[in-house]
């Protein structure tokens, strides 16, 4: 009787863990990205709730959230697009960042560092090119191509040759 029991305790454990990793799995599509980052002061000192909106540009639908303990925000599953990324916070600007965009499997990482000031304030940081930003959410490497003559046009290091152990 108790080997039954002991064993049906065990088969529920295991079928809550199975069922914990499978909404885990559902929240990391494989059709969204996502966007994350910092909020800081102009010290480099964290920011915690602070409000972060996100608005896709082609719809006007918007997501919120706000900044922990460790300044830090998250909207993990994000249809790919175009967004716009506000935060406030009373006592410092409001920053705009426009033209934020989002890629199936990536997560786009968007660092702000709040200027003091009041509310009605706004500091907007217009994005680079799309593709220029450099990657640290994950180890995708992408692929360069240069031509046989730029690459015989590049600068060359200085050698000196050496002949029988001696340095000319």
């Amino acid at each position: 009787m108790k080997r039954t029991s002991l064993l049906l305790a065990l088969t529920v454990l295991v079928g809550a863990l199975f069922s914990l990793s499978v909404t885990t799995a559902r929240a990391q599509s494989a059709s969204s990205g996502g966007i994350t980052g910092q909020v800081s002061d102009p010290q480099g000192a964290i920011v915690p709730g602070a409000d972060v909106t996100l608005t896709d540009i082609a719809t006007q639908s918007a997501q919120t959230t706000t900044t922990n303990d460790a300044g830090r925000y998250n909207f993990p599953v994000v249809h790919p697009g175009i967004y716009g990324l506000v935060v406030s916070k009373q006592g410092f600007k409001t920053a705009k960042f426009s033209s934020q965009k989002v890629s199936v499997g990536a997560v786009l990482t968007v660092n702000v560092s709040m200027e003091v000031g009041s509310l009605t304030e706004t500091v907007v940081v217009t994005s680079t090119a799309a593709g220029t930003e450099l990657q640290t959410a994950n180890a995708t490497v992408g692929t360069t191509s240069v031509a046989l003559p730029e690459l015989s046009r590049a600068p060359k290091p200085q050698r000196k040759s050496c002949r029988r152990g001696r340095v000319r």
